[in-house]
């Protein structure tokens, strides 16, 4: 009775194996249709202390459900979050942006988005002028 429950659970783990790898190759194949909101907002004049925010919007126009894989901003006063669930065919999901301005000066941020699948990121940019 045991060899036969470890030959069922080995032939389920190679199951579970082949379909990942299958998701994994499909979804580097996927061309994503992607409709941006914008790719750069300029929060114009800010408050010294004050952290600013914007959510940029991305439409899924492929016929696959799509998935922000990871967003990493370009340095450390800039923290990003972003929809965390598949994105479905025709819907909408974010990345919010917020940067820290705990100094005062022009500045310009990046968040590079990347896509499950994708190795190219795409940039949004952020930028304004940090006054007291």
């Amino acid at each position: 009775m045991t060899r036969w429950m470890f030959l069922v659970a080995l032939a389920i783990f190679s199951f579970q194996i082949q379909a990942q790898d299958l998701m994994v190759h499909k979804a580097s194949n996927i061309s994503y249709e992607l409709t941006w909101s914008e790719s750069m907002f300029d929060f114009g004049q800010t408050d010294l202390g004050t952290p600013v925010s914007h959510t940029f919007e991305v439409v899924n126009r492929t016929a696959e459900p799509v998935k922000i894989a990871k967003v990493k901003p370009s340095c450390g006063c800039t923290v990003a979050d972003h929809t965390k669930e598949w994105i479905q065919p025709g819907e909408t999901g974010t990345v919010t942006a917020t940067f820290s301005a705990k100094k005062k000066g022009y500045f310009t941020k990046q968040v590079s988005v990347f896509m499950e699948g994708e190795e190219s990121p795409k940039v949004l940019t952020i930028r304004g002028e940090v006054i007291e």
